[in-house]
């Protein structure tokens, strides 16, 4: 591989729809992620939220010039009137959020009270006022 800027060819390969055995054994589940890994469960949530706030924004003529943290969407969906009625809760939550995006260590049932709490807010609040406005239109 040390001439890798080389172009090279391949003579037969082969795609598998599924893993070995062996690596599927080897590997863990999604339960054992998420109990080993609480931390991972809210990132990818506070992601989510911010992805679908973003977007809500943006359908309703204010979208952000530049990338903005979860608060200040919050505050600017408020001052339009807009904000979902369980914004303060999830305010509230939003603090484990951001210290699990940046490292700090949270135990595990700050982290699911915060999954628990953004999982309402983005399943009854976000997603289905975006799909009404769109629909609506």
């Amino acid at each position: 591989m040390r001439d890798s800027s080389k172009p090279m060819g391949v003579a037969h390969y082969q795609l598998s729809p599924a893993l070995p055995p062996k690596l599927q054994q080897d590997l863990p589940t999604v339960e054992e992620f998420a109990r080993e890994f609480p931390l991972m469960s809210v990132l990818k949530l506070r992601i989510e939220i911010e992805r679908a706030l973003r977007d809500f924004a943006t359908a309703n003529g204010f979208s952000p010039s530049r990338p903005t943290g979860l608060g200040i969407m919050l505050r600017n969906l408020e001052h339009r009137g807009l904000a979902p009625a369980s914004t303060q809760q999830f305010l509230d939550s939003l603090r484990v959020m951001n210290e699990a995006a940046h490292g700090v260590d949270v135990d595990s049932e700050s982290a699911q009270r915060a999954v628990d709490v953004g999982t309402i807010f983005l399943a009854e609040q976000i997603k289905p006022r975006r799909l009404f406005r769109a629909q609506s239109r």
